[in-house]
Parts: C-alpha cells; structure tokens; sequence
C-alpha cells in the first residue's frame, strides 16, 4: 500500500474498495495502464463475473472528462483510491439550474440505475 495517498494495491483492498464504490456509488481513483490519464477518478456502475471480473465504469470522470476505458479487469487494475463521497454526474450539475429540457435530454440518453 502506498502510504502518502492511500493508495490500496493489496487484492483484498482493491476489490473490496470496487464493491463498495459500486454498492454505495462512491467515488473511487482507479490506477491502470488501460486508462488515459492512467489514474482517474469514477464510480462501479456494474461488475460482471465472466472468466475474471470485470468493473464497468462511468462512461466519464468526476471532471466531466469522457474516460477512453469504460470495462476493466481486475487484473488490469493496478491501485484504487477509495472515497467516501457520492459520485455526482458532472454534466447532471451542471445544468441544474436550467430548462428542464435540458435535463430530459441528458437523462434520455444516459440514464440512471
């Protein structure tokens, strides 16, 4: 475990820290050579038990930036930086305050659990 950021590199943390991201839809930093930047910060929306797991994430960051890797391994994944904080849509905050076309239009084409 990398001490300075809490960085969890053991098995156990690791995938411990990607279910709690999933059940809870907490924030969590993901280390892996897949992604671009390789770390970033996302949510677990959905892990799937194929021939390893499988942790589909977020199609963006918590910036608001599109993430080039949305389905990782968990072979693939390097560290985790779990958070406890909520993982709030950036683009759902950012038009909050406006029409509600806007916000209908978002939700029909990425839409919630």
């Amino acid at each position: 475990m990398t001490e300075t950021l809490g960085f969890c590199e053991e098995p156990k943390e690791v995938l411990s820290s990607l279910l709690t991201s999933k059940e809870n839809n907490s924030m969590i930093g993901i280390t892996s050579p897949r992604l671009d930047p390789p770390t970033l910060v996302t949510v677990v929306k959905e892990i799937i038990l194929d021939n390893e797991l499988l942790f589909l994430l977020a199609p963006f960051d918590a910036t608001g930036h599109m993430i080039n890797c949305t389905a990782l391994k968990f072979s693939e994944i390097e560290s985790v930086l779990p958070f406890t904080s909520k993982f709030v849509n950036p683009f759902m905050k950012e038009i909050e305050g406006k029409g509600a076309w806007q916000r209908q239009l978002y939700v029909s084409l990425f839409p919630t659990d």
